[in-house]
C-alpha cells in the first residue's frame, strides 16, 4: 500500500485540486498511470481528504485508514479487477458510509456474490453499476431510472427532471434537490450548471451509466422506443425513434414523454399523469379527456390554445407552454 502515500509526494499534479473534483469524465490514461486503483478508491471514499491544508494531516489521515481498512480495500480493488470506473463507483458509493470494517466488508460480500454467481463476465464496470444502483432506496431508484426519459449525452434540466419526479409522488419539492446532490456524490451524474444559488440547474449522466440505466430500467418501470402495448405504464419515445409508433392507447398509461415527434401518437390515455412533449404535434381533443394530469409540458408545440377544460384539471401542478402559439 506505500502507493498510497506515494501519490500525495507526485509532483506531477496538485492532490488538493483533484480530491474534490475527480469524476468519470477525469479518468484519463494519464490519470491512471498515475493513481493505482487504492489510491483511487481513498480519494473517492474520503472528499475529506482534500479539505486538510497541512501535508501531515493527510499523510497521518491515510495511515489511520490504511491501518484499520487494509483487508477490504484490497478486496474490493481485486473485485473491481483493473476497471478504474468500477473503483471510482466504489469509492463514491463508500464515501456516504462508515469508514469501519463492518460496512466496508458488507460492501465487499456484496461485491464477491457477484463473482460467485459469475454475474461480471467481462463487464465489470457493468456489474458494479447494478451494485451502486441497487444500493440506492426504491425512491432514489424510481428518480435515477427517470434520467433515461433523456437522450445518451444530453444536458437534463434539474427543475424539468424534479418536477416530473413530483408528478409521480416520488419526492417532495424540498428533498429534489438533496437527490440529485447524492446523485453527484454517488458519482452516477455529474453536475454541469449550477445556479448562483448553489443548486443543480443541469447534470448529465455519463455515457456508460445511461447507457446501461436505458437497457435496465426498460422493464415494468419504463418503456424507451417499445414496440408493443403490454403491460406499460411509463412510455418514452427518444428522438429519431419516432417513425415507427402508431398511434399509443393504452389505459393505464401514466407517464408519456417524448420530443420531435413529426406525427401525433398519442390516443386515448386517461390516467396520464405526466405528459412532456416536446416539438412536437398534437391534437387538441387529447387535452381535454387528461383530467388527472399533474405535469403538462408543451413547449415548442403546435397548440395555439389551451383546452377550455384546463380549469378542470385539478391536480395539475406543472404547465409549460414556451415557445407555443399560445
Amino acid at each position: 500500500m506505500s502507493n498510497v502515500i506515494d501519490v500525495v509526494r507526485n509532483p506531477l499534479y496538485d492532490v488538493n485540486n483533484i480530491l474534490p473534483k475527480l469524476e468519470l469524465s477525469d479518468i484519463t490514461p494519464d490519470l491512471e498511470l498515475r493513481l493505482k486503483n487504492e489510491e483511487l478508491l481513498l480519494l473517492k471514499a474520503f472528499p475529506a481528504l482534500g479539505e486538510l491544508a497541512e501535508f501531515s494531516q493527510m499523510i497521518n489521515f491515510l495511515l489511520e485508514v490504511i491501518d484499520l481498512l487494509h483487508e477490504p480495500i484490497e478486496m474490493i480493488c481485486k473485485l473491481c479487477k483493473e476497471s478504474s470506473l468500477a473503483v471510482l463507483l466504489i469509492g463514491s458509493l463508500l464515501s456516504i458510509k462508515q469508514p469501519d470494517q463492518y460496512t466496508w466488508g458488507k460492501v465487499c460480500k456484496g461485491l464477491a456474490k457477484l463473482v460467485k454467481d459469475d454475474y461480471f463476465h467481462s463487464k465489470t464496470h457493468r456489474r458494479i453499476l447494478f451494485y451502486c444502483i441497487d444500493d440506492l432506496s426504491s425512491h432514489l431508484q424510481s428518480c435515477f431510472y427517470f434520467s433515461a426519459f433523456y437522450p445518451i449525452g444530453s444536458e437534463i434540466p434539474a427543475t424539468r427532471l424534479t418536477k416530473i419526479w413530483i408528478a409521480e409522488g416520488e419526492t417532495l419539492e424540498d428533498t429534489a434537490n438533496k437527490y440529485l446532490e447524492e446523485f453527484v456524490q454517488r458519482s452516477l451524474v455529474w453536475v454541469s450548471r449550477r445556479s448562483s444559488s448553489g443548486t443543480i440547474k443541469y447534470f448529465q449522466v455519463p455515457r456508460v451509466i445511461h447507457e446501461f440505466v436505458q437497457v435496465t430500467c426498460d422493464t415494468e418501470f419504463l418503456h424507451v422506443n417499445p414496440t408493443n402495448d403490454n403491460g406499460m405504464n411509463r412510455v418514452v419515445i427518444l428522438p429519431d425513434n419516432n417513425n415507427q409508433y402508431r398511434e399509443v392507447k393504452i389505459d393505464h398509461l401514466r407517464c408519456f414523454i417524448a420530443s420531435d415527434l413529426d406525427r401525433d401518437v398519442l390516443g386515448t390515455c386517461p390516467y396520464l399523469r405526466v405528459l412532456e412533449l416536446r416539438n412536437s404535434t398534437i391534437r387538441d381533443t387529447i387535452l381535454t379527456k387528461l383530467y388527472y394530469l399533474q405535469h403538462l409540458g408543451l413547449r415548442g408545440n403546435n397548440i395555439s390554445t389551451l383546452p377550455e377544460n384546463i380549469n378542470n384539471m385539478k391536480y395539475l401542478q406543472t404547465l409549460d407552454v414556451r415557445d407555443t402559439k399560445v
